[in-house]
């Protein structure tokens, strides 16, 4: 696993309880500053393909790649289309790696 090194945007996996699981993700470290300025440091992720309430419950980063810095956009808009394009990096990234240990059993 990676250490969050930087602010920005990473490929990861979230495990729930530690129940040794790994969901694919894509995930955020930083103080979003298209939001809003002076915010705190949030580490927030988008579980793909998932929609269980889990706010209540213990979850650990799994960090594979780090897919880009943090930045600041012009509006709600271009932050938007920005994440849809890191979904999909994320997405074809971890299927890859996913394919990769398949391959090695």
């Amino acid at each position: 696993a990676l250490p969050i090194s930087k602010y920005g945007v990473y490929a990861c996996y979230v495990e729930i309880d530690s129940n040794g699981i790994l969901l694919p993700a894509v995930m955020n470290c930083g103080v979003r500053p298209t939001i809003a300025s002076g915010l705190k440091l949030q580490i927030e992720a988008h579980i793909l393909d998932f929609s269980d309430d889990i706010y209540s419950r213990k979850v650990k980063f799994h960090l594979k790649k780090f897919i880009r810095g943090e930045m600041k956009f012009t509006g709600i808009d271009q932050l938007k289309e920005q994440i849809t394009k890191d979904v999909q990096q994320a997405r074809s990234f971890l299927m890859d790696n996913l394919n990769e240990q398949v391959n090695k059993l």
